[in-house]
């Protein structure tokens, strides 16, 4: 029994399961692209910045945001960042008039599993599009409960 009670003391705590998946975030408004500025909802100004969750996000771990863009005007530039950042994610002018596509690694513990919001400046008075915007995260979480929906 002593053996058993020494196992279960000092060994038994060496192993253990730590839950970690792969989850992913679209942001529905960018599906087919979003112009800023316009006047579409939600795009205010040159700022367009819808807010998000990321159940489950594990502290401490990196995240990948993609998208696409494409200047509407000659000489746009835009800048990306979250309101929890000190600083922007990426800024950049367009050489040129044709689309891009972008990933950008996010540091940890800026985005966060509650109320996110992801902010596209534009400005240099030109006009961008951007389209799919997905961020992928660590999380550690396999499911995720979700309030019902009522329908009449």
């Amino acid at each position: 029994m002593a053996f058993v009670r020494s196992l279960r003391r000092n060994v038994f705590p060496l192993f253990f399961e730590v839950t970690r998946v792969s989850r992913y975030v679209v942001l529905p408004d960018s599906v087919g692209g979003v112009t800023a500025p316009g006047q579409a909802p939600g795009v205010i100004g040159s700022q367009w910045a819808p807010r998000f969750d990321a159940p489950g996000i594990v502290a401490g771990a990196h995240a990948v945001m993609f998208f696409g863009a494409k200047p509407e005007t000659e000489e746009a530039r835009f800048s990306v960042r979250l309101t929890r950042s000190p600083e922007h994610l990426m800024i950049h002018r367009f050489p040129d008039s044709s689309p891009h596509s972008w990933h950008q690694i996010i540091r940890p513990n800026i985005l966060t599993a509650l109320d996110n919001e992801l902010i596209f400046d534009v400005s240099d008075g030109g006009s961008v599009t951007f389209w799919d915007v997905v961020i992928l995260y660590t999380s550690d979480e396999l499911t995720i409960s979700k309030p019902p929906v009522l329908h009449q």
